[in-house]
Parts: C-alpha cells; structure tokens; sequence
C-alpha cells in the first residue's frame, strides 16, 4: 500500500522496488509480497525481482510508468521484472507503459539464473506508446526470456501497441521450453511485429486463444484457435 511517484529525466534512472538475493532454499525461505502499491513516473524497471530462496507474490500493484525513459545502458525497462531462482506469482496487476522499449511483464532466466514456473495471472497490461512508435526489440506486452522453462501466463488482458503482445525469447544456448499461454485476451491490441511470437530455439511452447498473428521460429509449438 504504498504510494511512490519517483519522476526523473532521461538522465536518470529511477526504479520503484528491487530486491536481490534474498531468502536461501532450502532452510532460510522467504515469503515475499509486494501488494497494493500504486507506483508511477518511473524511468526504469518498476518492479524488479532478482534470484529469490523462497517465494515471491506480485500481486494487485497500479502501475503507470510515464513516458520519460532512462539511460537503461542495455537494461530492459520493464514494468515488472522477475529473474532467476524463486516461485514467483504475478497476478492482478494494473499495468500501463508507455515507453517504446521494454516489457509489461517480463520473467527472464540467465545463464546460471536458471528460472523456472511463474505463474502470470489475470494482469491488465495496457502499452500506450503513441501511435508511429518504432518499437525497441524487446518490446512485448508479456515476455519469457532466456534460459526460462515451464512458466504459465493465464487470463492476462492486454490492450494498447507494441512489438507483440505475448513472446518468448529463447536464450541461445540451454532450456526455453515447455512454456504455456491460455485465454489471454488480445482484443484491440495492435502488435508491429506478431500478437504471438516465439524465437528460434524455443521448444514445446503452447499457446491457446483467440490469436490473429502468429510469428512462429520454435520447436514444437502447439496453437490451439478458440472460436
């Protein structure tokens, strides 16, 4: 419940809440909750949560990152942001940035932060970049990225433009597998690459919905069409 409206210039990066390392599987667990904080005017990540022993629930946040980017310096300015190690729930989030590069949601595992089963549930991501925004690269309503496997993004409603709506990214080298998105609601949404992309390298992702625009580079990608 808390209020924070950190501002900046695009000369300083301004971030909500970061937490690293903290809690120790398997005998020094934490439960970790960030909830009903109202955050906004930031110029880099919002919420960013690194390598957790424990548990980590991200849960009924309002978040509205302003327009105003910072010298990121290859850093991902993404609204929320989970890495590595830990059992993460992001859910009922109220989301909306309007930033050209960056992700909504973005779970991510690097090489020796392995993540693994996030549960992305019932977020209202909104990106209202303005109209003709050339979108950065890693520009997506909702990202799994790198060495990430077995997440699940469920029931997600996303509204507004950008890259795409919901991607995954493969690492390169090690595991971006078994990933599944179901019934997330893409009505509206306008995507200038794909509403649904998947990288080359990624394998057994699942996908179930309403999806107009498919980018498909994986390994046995399953897409199922609801009416």
């Amino acid at each position: 419940n808390n209020n924070i409206d950190a501002g900046g210039t695009a000369g300083d990066n301004t971030l909500g809440m970061a937490l690293f390392a903290v809690g120790k599987s398997p005998d020094r667990e934490v439960d970790l909750y960030i909830f009903g904080n109202n955050i906004r005017n930031l110029t880099e990540r919002v919420i960013d949560v690194d390598q957790i022993g424990g548990r980590a629930h991200i849960e009924r946040n309002v978040i509205t990152t302003g327009t105003i980017l910072g010298p990121t310096a290859g850093v991902a300015p993404d609204a929320i942001h989970v890495l590595g190690s830990g059992s993460y729930l992001i859910a009922h989030n109220s989301i909306v940035t309007e930033w050209a590069a960056g992700a909504g949601i973005r779970v991510q595992g690097n090489a020796g932060l392995s993540e693994a089963g996030a549960i992305v549930v019932d977020n209202d991501v909104t990106m209202s970049a303005p109209e003709g925004t050339v979108f950065g690269a890693n520009s997506a309503a909702i990202e799994i990225r790198g060495m990430a496997p077995g997440n699940m993004v469920l029931n997600n409603r996303i509204r507004g433009r950008a890259r795409a709506a919901l991607a995954v990214i493969g690492p390169g080298t090690g595991t971006s597998g078994n990933n599944t998105f179901v019934s997330n609601d893409l009505d509206g949404f306008q995507s200038s690459l794909a509403d649904v992309f998947v990288d080359a390298s990624v394998t057994n992702t699942l996908v179930v919905g309403r999806q107009v625009r498919v980018e498909d580079h994986g390994i046995g990608t399953v897409l199922v069409t609801m009416p």
